[in-house]
């Protein structure tokens, strides 16, 4: 993230969700403090040398105290006055973060009725990624209902102890051997002298219906052997080489970064930012599961799961020699989602469209070329590509998502 945005690094997530019970507010107020003391990314701040390295600070609980922490009764206030005063108390408290300083995180309960509550959060991605949502969700109702919590197995720097500690050389000529390698597709970018920002961003979708989807997920993955992710890249890779006329293409995946693999430590239950993105090459095959399976190879062979990809570019400051960041190899990167379901859990309401989203300003510079998204909601595939018209090829980002969409389709 230092390494892509410029300064001052606005790159933020909000989740919003609703309680209807009634809630202690003292017990909400101790369960926010107490999750700030047990996890170390919440804590932390960065600062940078003047050698323009970065180094980690962990600030005590003692001078950190409790998260950013409002409660506002909205009970008499209209719905469109509450949706108002929601995008911009998010928006301030957003823009008011600074990496060097807490707070990162900010909690909004808005008391909506005597036993109805809507909580809504945002953090700077610095410190936690969409799997952290989901920690902090769990460690907080649990730190609510009184519940003793044994402390987390890992901290977020301890990723960093590890890697200073490993032998990366074989990480290093893994991702050495994509430089000087034809950036694919090239065409997708066609003018670089439009600004790649936020505000110009505009989106193409497509969908696979139901029961496409659900013979994706049973025919396919039985023809292929792999999960569904491999094959919904496949369809990628092969629409790919078929614009180019190559037997190979480079994607760049996005991928936890939680599991290093070769028996260290995993960080899956560890709050942070460990998101990683990384270019990858695939010789396609005959047919959609041939290619699923090199796909699936290809992520397996990948060095700690990828995270030395970051970690490398960092400890090479720059060095033009090294492939870095994955834009300057490959202009599509693929986001895989997961199942996004709209849901109501005990006390819980959950909307799809509020949990774990990005939240930046209309001025950043955007964190990919042309972005993938993949999810299935409602029981069927979404595939949304985001771009920049101008800049990209518009018309042939739509004709890739025709090709794919008809590849996973004629399984």
């Amino acid at each position: 993230m230092l390494q892509h945005f410029p300064a001052p690094y606005r790159w933020w997530g909000t989740s919003r969700f609703t309680v209807n019970r009634a809630l202690d507010m003292d017990r909400v107020k101790a369960a926010f403090a107490t999750l700030a003391a047990r996890h170390d990314a919440l804590r932390t701040v960065y600062a940078q040398n003047v050698d323009g390295s970065w180094r980690r600070r962990v600030i005590a609980p003692s001078e950190a105290g409790s998260l950013d922490l409002r409660i506002i009764d909205v009970q008499a206030t209209p719905g469109d006055e509450r949706e108002d005063m929601i995008a911009e108390t998010m928006h301030n408290c957003c823009m008011a973060y600074a990496i060097d300083r807490l707070p990162l995180d900010t909690a909004v309960i808005l008391q909506e009725g005597p036993a109805r509550y809507t909580f809504c959060l945002a953090n700077h991605h610095v410190n936690g990624d969409f799997v952290s949502g989901t920690i902090l969700f769990k460690d907080f109702w649990d730190l609510y209902e009184g519940k003793e919590l044994a402390p987390p197995a890992q901290q977020q720097g301890d990723i960093a102890k590890l890697l200073e500690g490993t032998d990366l050389s074989a990480d290093q000529a893994y991702w050495q051997k994509l430089a000087g390698r034809e950036t694919t597709p090239p065409a997708l970018v066609t003018d670089r002298g439009i600004a790649n920002l936020e505000r110009q961003e505009v989106a193409t979708e497509r969908y696979l219906t139901a029961s496409e989807t659900k013979r994706l997920s049973t025919t396919g993955r039985a023809n292929s052997g792999t999960a569904l992710y491999p094959l919904l890249a496949a369809a990628f890779y092969m629409a790919l080489t078929e614009q180019s006329g190559r037997r190979d293409a480079i994607i760049s995946h996005r991928m936890m970064g939680r599991v290093l693999g070769s028996n260290l430590p995993d960080f899956t239950d560890t709050v942070g930012n460990f998101a990683v993105h990384f270019p990858l090459v695939v010789k396609t095959g005959e047919t959609l599961p041939h290619t699923a399976k090199s796909v699936a190879s290809a992520l397996a062979e990948v060095p700690h799961g990828g995270v030395t990809y970051d970690w490398l570019a960092a400890q090479a400051h720059g060095a033009p020699s090294f492939p870095y960041p994955d834009e300057q190899v490959t202009a599509l990167r693929l986001n895989y989602l997961g199942q996004i379901l709209p849901r109501t859990d005990g006390d819980f309401e959950f909307n799809a469209s509020q949990l774990n989203q990005r939240f930046a300003p209309d001025d950043l510079p955007r964190s990919a070329e042309v972005e993938v998204h993949l999810s299935v909601e409602k029981s069927c595939l979404k595939i949304r590509a985001s771009f920049v018209e101008g800049r990209h090829n518009g018309a042939l980002i739509n004709e890739l998502l025709d090709r794919v969409k008809v590849i996973l389709t004629e399984l």
